[in-house]
């Protein structure tokens, strides 16, 4: 199915003023642009339209006092289903140039800026995206007014002057349908569609959005975030809402007055018109768009938002993630570096397009019109490979993938050996219950000592039969001896307490094994005694070490602190508790180090491990 979208502009009526050879986007020919607002533009200043840069004054403040003010009220939506980045520009009024800068951080413009800046993925609902602009008034500079005598002799930024500012208000709605379960995406796409190019061209939405999502109501569960220069009386949560707060907002707008108690709102955009209108003949000032360069950047803004998306995805994916083992921490390290890498080249790309076409630059230099400015990003975006849609997003979803499964598996072997742990320890409480029982009937010592030698005898067995579901290898330790607190990168100095299989040297388990291990630690920082110590610290490291007197390599890192102006009490026990699953190789060692503060003798610093499989 072919999918045709429209945008709709409906203008109600109001008085509006004549600007020459307006455009949205710059051609060749054009001396007058519109563009955003963004800071610090104000009448008489110049501005590189390449660049996106603002420059210098060449009209001075006895200028700007002539300025004429236009009174008007008028108000523009528009509204379109979103398939790409041109669909967003075209309801925005930006040029592509500008969204790449906005995003990489590089400008901010008034009103649409935090939409463009927004950090999420748009691929798993479709979007219907509103723009109400409300227009109060436009000052301008007339043509009569002339600039400083000397302008021209000024290092001046750029080929363009601020010629006139239009104020008001904005506020942008993004209508989002989520897939119900079972429901396709692409069916929603079509229907949104379908109602969208049915729409009436009549003044007024009155209705339109209504009609628009109950149409997709038993597929969909519909969505809106607002963005908009004034504050909503009411956040609307449905169609109705927002028809409300569109019918609604130019009075909140009016309501945003200047110190002379004028109807004002906020910069909204300019009008940019070309300095060769102040120098007529002036070939240096001649500016020249760079047309086949701004064809690719839809293409460069569609990889750079896939870029983003995957970065945003890696990052949130690792947060939830307690360790990878050292095959997947290699195969994500080096997945992550060469992503970043292509970011810090889109990023260097973005911050030094320029749109202005130079025809006396060579044709393979980057100063030349076209491609070439965008080629370094381009190719190493896609490689020897032509470039598909959401590359990266995708790769890293086939990396996520494999690590989860093997995940899965050893999370299966984890609930195994869990079920046997609890059925063990409930036997165990069971005997420790009836030992205690026999040790409490006096006179009857013979009896006790059998009944010790029978339970024995029965855990022996117990750990016999466990031989089935693991390779047998496990161990308990503590650090309870001793008066001496252990701090500045000592190793914490654990001894065996029951088990088998693991040697403790310096308080370190040495592995007899290379396999898949179940490590647990149970740090006990205890409360401060005085508040003058408050902002006492504890932080250990988890060392893998080939040798005692080798570097060693952290696993984990695990702080607390008491902070009393955070309402952490400083009067209780903290712990610092964790369970991971390591590979470690034969007789490397695991050692725990304090790093800062002090660790105590006491029967709550345990460390314990279990052998889940050799390899």
């Amino acid at each position: 199915m072919i999918l045709h979208t429209f945008i709709f502009l409906f203008i109600f009526a109001g008085t509006s003023f004549g600007q020459e050879n307006e455009v949205s986007n710059a051609n060749a020919e054009a001396s007058s642009l519109k563009v955003p607002y963004m800071t610090p533009m104000i009448l008489g200043r110049t501005y590189d339209y390449a660049t996106n840069e603002v420059g210098d004054d060449i009209f001075d403040q006895a200028a700007r006092d002539q300025k004429h003010t236009i009174k008007h009220y008028r108000t523009n939506i528009q509204y379109k289903m979103v398939n790409d980045v041109k669909d967003v520009q075209d309801v925005l009024d930006v040029s592509g140039e500008l969204s790449l800068k906005v995003k990489a951080g590089l400008l901010d413009i008034s009103g649409s800026g935090s939409y463009l800046k927004e950090e999420s993925d748009k691929t798993n609902f479709v979007e219907v995206l509103v723009k109400v602009e409300f227009e109060t008034l436009t000052e301008t500079l007339h043509s009569s007014i002339q600039p400083m005598a000397n302008w021209k002799s000024l290092p001046v930024i750029g080929k363009h002057y601020v010629r006139s500012i239009t104020y008001g208000g904005m506020m942008i709605a993004s209508m989002r349908f989520y897939a119900k379960s079972g429901k396709s995406l692409e069916d929603i796409k079509a229907q949104i569609d379908g109602k969208v190019n049915a729409a009436s061209l009549s003044v007024g939405v009155q209705g339109q959005f209504k009609k628009l999502a109950s149409s997709v109501s038993d597929t969909s569960d519909l969505v809106i975030k607002y963005y908009s220069t004034v504050m909503l009386e009411d956040v609307p949560q449905d169609q109705d809402g927002l028809e409300k707060a569109i019918k609604n907002f130019p009075e909140l707008v009016k309501k945003q007055t200047d110190d002379q108690g004028n109807v004002r709102g906020v910069p909204l955009y300019s009008n940019v018109i070309s300095l060769s209108t102040l120098d007529p003949g002036n070939e240096k000032l001649a500016f020249i768009y760079d047309s086949l360069l701004a064809s690719h950047l839809g293409d460069l803004e569609e990889m750079y938002d896939d870029l983003l998306s995957t970065d945003r995805l890696v990052k949130g994916w690792l947060k939830n993630q307690y360790k990878l083992n050292s095959e997947d921490e290699v195969t994500v390290a080096a997945f992550y570096s060469n992503l970043a890498k292509i970011i810090q080249q889109f990023e260097s790309t973005i911050a030094s397009l320029n749109t202005e076409c130079d025809k006396t630059a060579a044709d393979d230099s980057q100063n030349a019109c076209g491609f070439n400015k965008l080629a370094d990003a381009f190719k190493l975006y896609g490689g020897n490979d032509r470039p598909s849609p959401r590359k990266y997003y995708r790769e890293f979803c086939k990396v996520q993938e494999a690590v989860e499964l093997a995940d899965d598996k050893l999370a299966t072997v984890g609930r195994d050996i869990d079920n046997s742990k609890r059925k063990t320890q409930s036997y165990m409480r069971s005997l420790d219950s009836r030992f205690s029982r026999i040790l409490g009937v006096k006179g009857r010592g013979d009896a006790v000592q059998k009944e010790f030698l029978r339970q024995k005898a029965l855990m022996k067995t117990l750990l016999e039969k466990a031989e089935n579901i693991l390779p047998g290898h496990w161990f308990n330790a503590d650090f309870s001896k001793g008066d001496e607190a252990i701090s500045g990168y000592e190793f914490i100095p654990f001894t065996k307490t029951e088990g088998e299989g693991e040697i403790f040297t310096d308080g370190c388990m040495k592995a007899i094994h290379k396999g898949i291990y179940l490590i647990n630690f149970h740090i006990l920082k205890p409360y401060v005694t005085s508040d003058e110590w408050y902002e006492n610290k504890l932080t250990v490291t988890l060392q893998m070490r080939p040798g005692l007197e080798e570097d060693g390599e952290t696993i984990t890192r695990s702080a607390v602190e008491d902070q009393e102006e955070r309402g952490n009490c400083h009067n209780c026990d903290h712990a610092l508790s964790q369970t991971l699953v390591l590979k470690v190789n034969v007789n490397n060692y695991i050692c725990l180090q304090v790093v800062e503060g002090e660790v105590s003798p006491s029967k709550e610093n345990i460390f314990s491990a279990l052998l889940l499989r050799k390899l």
